[in-house]
């Protein structure tokens, strides 16, 4: 079925959407990592765990060294922990990384048609636009190696371990009485959002520009 310029623009045009988010998303990640490892979030959490300690030693089963964790509770019921903690930040960082792999998959996996305003995302129709892209996007066939490269992490890791669960990529064993597994993290764990980052805006930016000429 011949698909005409509206279609391609369309799909196109969904193609952008996802690298645009894409990018926000990475952007977002290493923000949020930055954050985890600065000093001003340990400091806050320091602080936060010293005034704990404080009201700890008003209760009558305080024994020194040691944080009881009702009165941790309690705390904290009162004077809740602040936002973002380390952890925060690094579910944050983690998180939209594994959201960016579902949204990147949406060039590569099939996507159903629309008539006359976005074409089925085929495999053919794929071959067809994205080298073209990519080529224009990058000079060195080193920069579209790594490309390449982050792609089939992020693409994979939305195949195993995001969008579906292989069991495998869990590695699910048994320490009795515990049952233990991979965490969703652990698919993202070679993917570096500030290498990547830099060669999607690239091909984001030639994506524009090619859908200009539909």
């Amino acid at each position: 079925m011949k698909i005409n310029k509206s279609e391609i623009k369309g799909r196109l045009q969904l193609w952008e959407q996802a690298l645009t988010e894409c990018c926000f998303l990475l952007s977002q990640s290493i923000r949020a990592f930055s954050a985890f490892t600065s000093s001003e979030i340990s400091e806050k959490e320091n602080n936060h765990i010293k005034k704990v300690i404080e009201f700890s030693k008003t209760k009558d089963d305080y024994r020194e060294g040691t944080l009881v964790l009702t009165h941790l509770q309690e705390y904290e019921s009162i004077f809740p922990r602040p936002f973002p903690t380390a952890i925060d930040c690094l579910k944050v960082s983690e998180n939209n990384i594994m959201l960016a792999s579902a949204l990147l998959s949406q060039i590569f996996n099939p996507g159903n048609a629309e008539k006359n305003y976005g074409s089925k995302n085929s495999l053919t129709f794929n071959e067809k636009h994205f080298p073209v892209i990519l080529k224009r996007s990058f000079s060195e066939k080193k920069d579209i190696d790594r490309f390449n490269f982050y792609t089939h992490k992020m693409i994979s890791a939305r195949d195993s371990m995001i969008g579906h669960a292989d069991a495998g990529a869990f590695y699910i064993h048994y320490e009795e009485p515990f049952t233990a597994s991979n965490m969703h993290s652990k698919s993202i764990e070679d993917i570096d959002a500030k290498e990547f980052l830099p060669l999607l805006e690239k091909v984001l930016e030639q994506l524009r520009l090619y859908k200009q000429s539909f």
